[in-house]
């Protein structure tokens, strides 16, 4: 992923940079909360240091990972089996169409 971001002028190993971002957006932490993290994996840095990795990398980190998702069907099937566990419910699965093709 690292290689498709632009991180020419950056001050700090892609790793953390990477590692931060991706902490920050994915968890409810604050800057500051997050440089103590960072200052606890020996990265010294300042929360507007985070602030700006954010407003810069967020974005296209997430459109990497959005052309790296693995397509699914636009039909779905609802597969109702009835499968006998402790408390005999009956339990529902759902498929898309290219699981269905996979199988047949």
């Amino acid at each position: 992923m690292d290689e498709l971001i632009n991180f020419k002028g950056a001050q700090y190993p892609k790793s953390a940079i990477l590692y931060a971002v991706y902490f920050y957006v994915r968890f409810p932490v604050s800057y500051r909360d997050l440089e103590e993290i960072m200052a606890e994996r020996g990265v010294d840095l300042d929360h507007a240091t985070l602030n700006r990795w954010v407003g810069r990398y967020a974005s296209a980190i997430a459109e990497e990972a959005h052309h790296r998702k693995a397509p699914t069907g636009r039909a779905w099937r609802m597969d109702e089996t009835s499968e006998s566990d402790r408390r005999d419910h009956t339990m529902s699965f759902a498929t898309d169409v290219t699981d269905l093709q996979r199988s047949s």
